[in-house]
């Protein structure tokens, strides 16, 4: 139980990763990439979504291809890029 809450009081980062499945990560290009509660992160992904969604409309009709992007919500303490080398691993 207390992981869990130790979650839900944590603060949580906006990562993207683009393209899809390419393993490329980091923290998204967003006005706020950092929020105290997971709802807020999330609201800020369908934000983005429905912006990116405009603009790939908008795009198209110029015929310029908007690259896909995801969008992922994690706490803090987790970066989805893996752990950093030690200094004597580089």
């Amino acid at each position: 139980m207390r992981s869990a809450l130790a979650i839900v009081l944590c603060a949580w980062v906006l990562w993207s990763e683009a393209p899809p499945g390419s393993g490329r990560w980091r923290v998204a290009d967003a006005m706020q990439v950092a929020f105290e509660r997971k709802a807020e992160c999330e609201r800020a992904v369908s934000d983005l979504h429905n912006a990116r969604a405009l603009s790939a409309d908008e795009a198209a009709t110029k015929g310029h291809p908007v690259p896909p992007v995801f969008w992922l919500c994690l706490p803090e303490s987790i970066d989805p890029r893996g752990p950093k080398p030690h200094a004597t691993e580089r």
